[in-house]
This record gives structure tokens, C-alpha cells and sequence, in this order.
């Protein structure tokens, strides 16, 4: 009865190990379709007579009547009208041309997404700390100017002067990030539609 059970946790133990591989090659886009098998090539080396294996080929092959054929017509390739299955544009590709000419678009492809827009946010903040540290240097005296300026207006009316310079430009920097974050939702949305379709 031991032994039964032992046997029992070492096949669940299995099935686990298979559902994560799965999972795996489910995200990386590497399952198989419906009906699809492996056509494995070979090639028989002629001096020594042994068998080689030459690489393999996903294939789905479908056989149907001619009347249901007839019915349901299909281009070549991805050419309309493209149904009986419906061929996806292939994913992951690179525009080599796109990349000499944009280099943005060579560090997303490299990068990745989701690192290329943290690289991206990473660059801005530097951006804007060297920016805080040249516009202290380079307008160091229009600011002492504004100072004295300050310094001459009563306290509270200064107050108010500097609370509203501040207040605006936070209000002009959420209202970027609000209109980055918009544009990226408006694009993901359009991307769900286009997988609805």
C-alpha cells in the first residue's frame, strides 16, 4: 500500500513538472495546434550507410471532401481570403531596415518592452537631475534676480508667488504623465480590438 501511494506522488509529481513546461512554451508561443504533428527529416549518408537526422517540421494536414473544399476557399499563404485556418501574421519579428534607421526602436527590440520603457524612465530622470543642475548653473543669476525680487514683496504675497509657480509646474507634470499614460492605454486597447476582429 506504500509503495501504491509512493507511486501515486511520484506520477503527480510528473503531471506538475509536464504543466509547467507547458506553461512555458505556452508563453514563449511554442505549442502545437490542434491536429499537428512532428514530420521529422533524415538523410542517409551514402559512404557509411547511417541514418541522420536533418531537423523537423511542425505540420497540420487536413483532408477533406472536395464539395467542403469548394465551400470554403482559402488563399496562399496569408493571402485573401485567408480562413480554414486563419493565419496570424507571423510575431517577433525584426525590421532590420526599421532598426538601422530608428534607434529607438533597436534598444525595444533588444531590450524588450517593458525594460526598454524602464531604461526609458531611467534616462528621463537623468535627464531631468541634469537638467535641474545646468538651469541651476546657467540661470543661477535670473533666479538670484527673482529672489531679491521676492525678498522686496511683502512675505505673503511672495508666498502665494511661489506657491503658484510650484503648483503649476506640478500641474504641467501631471498633466504629461496623464497624457503618456492615456496614449499607451488608447494603444492597448487598440490592440485588443485588433485580436477581436
Amino acid at each position: 500500500e506504500r509503495e501504491k501511494i509512493e507511486m501515486k506522488i511520484k506520477k503527480k509529481g510528473k503531471r506538475k513538472k509536464k504543466g509547467v513546461m507547458e506553461q512555458i512554451r505556452g508563453s514563449l508561443g511554442l505549442t502545437a495546434p490542434e491536429n499537428s504533428g512532428w514530420v521529422n527529416f533524415t538523410r542517409v549518408d551514402l559512404k557509411t550507410g547511417s541514418v541522420m537526422k536533418r531537423g523537423r517540421l511542425l505540420m497540420t494536414l487536413e483532408v477533406v471532401p472536395i464539395d467542403l473544399a469548394n465551400r470554403r476557399k482559402c488563399g496562399d499563404g496569408r493571402n485573401e481570403p485567408n480562413l480554414f485556418p486563419m493565419l496570424p501574421p507571423p510575431e517577433g519579428r525584426v525590421d532590420f531596415m526599421k532598426m538601422m534607421v530608428n534607434p529607438l526602436y533597436m534598444i525595444q527590440t533588444c531590450l524588450g518592452d517593458t525594460l526598454a520603457k524602464e531604461c526609458g524612465a531611467g534616462c528621463c530622470c537623468i535627464l531631468i537631475i541634469v537638467g535641474f543642475i545646468g538651469g541651476g548653473v546657467v540661470l543661477g543669476p535670473e533666479i538670484q534676480i527673482l529672489l531679491s525680487v521676492l525678498n522686496m514683496v511683502p512675505e505673503d504675497i511672495a508666498k502665494f508667488i511661489v506657491l503658484g509657480l510650484v503648483g503649476s509646474i506640478t500641474l504641467c507634470c501631471c498633466w504629461l504623465c496623464c497624457c503618456f499614460c492615456k496614449k499607451d492605454k488608447v494603444k492597448e486597447e487598440e490592440e485588443e480590438d485588433d485580436w477581436d476582429v
